[in-house]
């Protein structure tokens, strides 16, 4: 396997907010060598300690330069106040991460029963979604 690359390493420190000194504690590695490998010095041993440190906290290195990010939250809305639910959870992770969240519906359909579109209250929610997050439609 191949070890990870500089940019891959910054990448995925930024997506976890971390500041080298985080990541060089996380991986029981020194600051220096955390440098070294973003600056593109290969250390197989270190990139590898990384590379660890990084799929337990559910990343994916995709060649060298593919990143992709799994959470292991997953929950499960029901019962009659699922769509409130859902929404509150929406909009507190949204404004928690800077209006950067991942969440995959199979249809647009699927997205409109659980902010209940149909409902005056659910456009509402849409337009309060709008506010803080952009929705882009993924074809499968």
């Amino acid at each position: 396997m191949a070890p990870i690359s500089a940019q891959q390493i910054r990448a995925a420190r930024a997506w976890m907010d971390w500041t080298r000194d985080t990541l060089a504690q996380e991986a029981g590695i020194s600051k220096t060598t955390i440098r070294n490998l973003e600056d593109g010095k290969v250390s197989y041993r270190s990139s590898e300690t990384i590379r660890l440190v990084f799929e337990n906290k559910g990343f994916k290195f995709h060649g060298k330069k593919g990143l992709s990010h799994q959470s292991t939250e997953v929950r499960t809305y029901e019962g009659p106040d699922a769509c409130n639910d859902f929404y509150d959870d929406l909009l507190k992770t949204i404004r928690k991460n800077d209006g950067k969240i991942g969440a995959i519906f199979t249809c647009y359909e699927q997205l409109n029963r659980c902010l209940d579109i149909a409902n005056p209250v659910g456009l509402d929610r849409l337009e309060q979604l709008a506010k803080f997050a952009t929705i882009y439609q993924q074809r499968f």
